[in-house]
């Protein structure tokens, strides 16, 4: 009987989840809110105004602020402090978050299954190479246009993933592909999508060496 009630209870609570497309939660509504997709907002949203209701929404599972340019590190410190159950996130087009607000991600230990950074222009190596260090249960990376970048960074994450064992090839996809001069060319391309079994990464960057993703003595080709 008693197992019962707790199915019930169980049951109860996970309907009670909502998602919310393009506003901030309603103060009845920051418990429940489970998914919230800023993306196309109509309404001014300050970032200490997101910082103070995301702080509020213990429950969030999925949070998308690529529609709110101006989240800061304050930001996502906030929301990896009080999201303890964080399955994914996009950031892309928040300029002003650093390696501060993502490191921080890294270091509680959410289980992370996607990320979305692209367009963070300030984000460097040791942000990356921590992502793919401590989220283990990483499936999708999107991280084009990171200007800072650098091949170790990318290496780091085929590298550290728990899917590298598993790993049969990558699979590129270029629009522009350069000639390889010597031993380790160089590609220059616009967009590129690297899959293997069970991860898969979309970044965008210029002159990644050969040898930062052939380090790891993986195949590449089709």
């Amino acid at each position: 009987m008693l197992s019962e009630v707790f199915s019930e209870s169980a049951k109860s609570f996970h309907e009670d989840m909502i998602k919310i497309t393009d506003r901030l939660p309603t103060e009845e509504e920051y418990r429940r809110v489970r998914h919230l997709l800023l993306q196309h907002t109509q309404e001014t949203i300050s970032d200490e105004e997101l910082a103070r209701v995301l702080s509020l929404c213990p429950h969030l599972e999925t949070v998308t602020l690529s529609g709110i340019a101006e989240t800061t590190d304050r930001t996502v410190v906030v929301l990896a402090e009080n999201a303890i159950n964080l399955l994914g996130i996009n950031l892309s087009g928040c300029t002003q978050v650093t390696d501060v607000g993502v490191l921080e991600i890294t270091n509680k230990s959410l289980p992370l299954q996607w990320i979305q950074l692209n367009r963070v222009v300030g984000l460097t190596d040791p942000s990356i190479s921590a992502i793919a260090k401590t989220c283990s249960r990483l499936i999708e990376l999107e991280i084009c246009d990171l200007p800072l970048l650098t091949p170790a960074a990318v290496r780091d994450i085929w590298l550290f993933s728990r899917y590298k064992s598993l790993c049969r090839y990558f699979h590129f996809h270029a629009d522009v592909i350069s000639r390889f001069p010597g031993n380790y060319g160089l590609f220059g391309w616009q967009t590129t999508h690297y899959s293997m079994t069970g991860l898969f990464l979309r970044l965008k960057m210029q002159f990644l060496t050969t040898q930062a993703v052939t380090r790891n003595h993986c195949r590449i080709g089709p």
